[in-house]
């Protein structure tokens, strides 16, 4: 009978080693894994370019491998993930990146999240919500980086007749639309809309040297969510008839006009019958 409680006694205590055991690893673990992502870590740059979002990205190995591990249980090879998997291995991971670094460093899906709620929603509550659950940045922190790139490309059109994205080509045939749209977002207290008229300009495809990508200014952060315009004295407007684009020609109007050019031309004719029969002096 003692020997039966010495067993189950030893046994006991290697289990409980065993679990303390795997406690330090998981503990030593998140450890590195928090090391590597702060070691790793790049400045975000300001403002945040939504078209360079390939450039911004950085996911330390370690915490790739992690995931990969944790998601199919597979430890012996991370490169060879499935769609799925690497989809959720790069949404987790800028998610746990944005938590660590409390929001210092901002992935990309941070910024393209919030930015494509707004646009299929409108929805700014809903922006609020997903920040505060750790995936996206702030509605505020949105409008801000909107400002600031609205500042950044007056200011390289400061010297220039018309500001125009860095992706328009010189030199190129485009095609230009526009229309006013209003984003008009849902709000709690109806403040904070947008009133916009979007431009589309669309050119063809060519192949050959780019022209160098200019120095962009730089903006400080102000937390500025406005632009504030110089009003320009405009000239006094005078109002007058409306003239619009003439009616499409008939087959009436070309009877008419073919008449009164005959009319015409049969006065001439009549002068000058009557000059030939008057005698000179």
């Amino acid at each position: 009978m003692l020997s039966w409680k010495i067993k189950i006694y030893m046994g006991a205590q290697a289990l409980e080693g065993k679990s303390t055991d795997i406690n330090k690893i998981i503990d030593q673990t998140s450890s590195h894994i928090r090391t590597a992502i702060k070691k790793d870590m790049i400045f975000t740059p300001w403002p945040y370019h939504p078209s360079d979002v390939a450039t911004h990205i950085a996911i330390p190995n370690e915490l790739q491998r992690f995931l990969v591990g944790l998601l199919t249980g597979d430890t012996t090879s991370t490169t060879n993930k499935s769609q799925r998997t690497a989809i959720l291995v790069e949404s987790f991971s800028q998610d746990m990146i944005y938590a660590v670094t409390r929001g210092q460093y901002k992935p990309p899906k941070h910024f393209l999240l919030p930015y494509a709620v707004k646009a299929l929603t409108g929805n700014t509550e809903v922006i609020r919500i997903l920040n505060k659950f750790g995936h996206g940045v702030s509605y505020d922190q949105l409008e801000e980086n909107d400002t600031a790139l609205c500042l950044q490309k007056l200011a390289m059109g400061f010297n220039q007749r018309a500001v125009l994205p860095l992706s328009i080509k010189p030199h190129v045939f485009t095609n230009l639309a526009w229309d006013n749209i209003d984003r008009l977002e849902e709000t709690l207290t109806g403040k904070g809309t947008s009133h916009r008229v979007n431009g589309i300009a669309v050119q063809t495809k060519f192949y050959g040297p780019y022209p160098p990508r200019p120095e962009l200014p730089r903006i400080d952060k102000l937390k500025q969510r406005s632009v504030n315009i110089e009003h320009e004295e405009l000239e006094v407007y005078l109002a007058c008839a409306r003239v619009g684009p003439q009616p499409l020609p008939t087959n009436e109007s070309h009877i008419l006009e073919a008449q009164e050019s005959a009319q015409v031309a049969g006065n001439k004719n009549l002068v000058w019958v009557l000059a030939r029969q008057t005698k000179s002096e």
